[in-house]
């Protein structure tokens, strides 16, 4: 048997990377008296809220949505800081916020 390979039209095929925040922080914070603060301009995001409000808001579900979900994610909060890079909409914001929590989609 003899097998013929041309590797002149072999092209090499890899995922983009998923977009993600280029400098992100989060901060635990001990501020019970604010509710979350989101802020999304064309090349900042910026939250003060728990873990339970940063994923409703990036996956666009309710509460009741992630069900099981232990009760720290809805009681310490944290300030996320991050830069964008370039302009981009709410929509690929919330899919950057997706990235940082890799587990979450099941």
């Amino acid at each position: 048997m003899c097998v013929l390979l041309n590797t002149d039209s072999v092209a090499v095929f890899s995922q983009p990377a998923a977009p993600a925040f280029e400098v992100p922080s989060v901060k635990a914070i001990q501020d019970t008296k604010t509710w979350a603060i989101r802020r999304v301009d064309a090349q900042l995001y910026r939250s003060v809220s728990n873990v339970m409000q940063t994923l409703t808001w990036s996956w666009r579900v309710k509460n009741y949505h992630i069900p099981d979900a232990p009760a720290w994610l809805g009681q310490e909060r944290f300030e996320i800081s991050a830069t964008i890079g370039h302009p981009v909409g709410d929509d690929e914001v919330r899919l950057r916020c997706k990235n940082c929590w890799p587990n979450a989609s099941g």
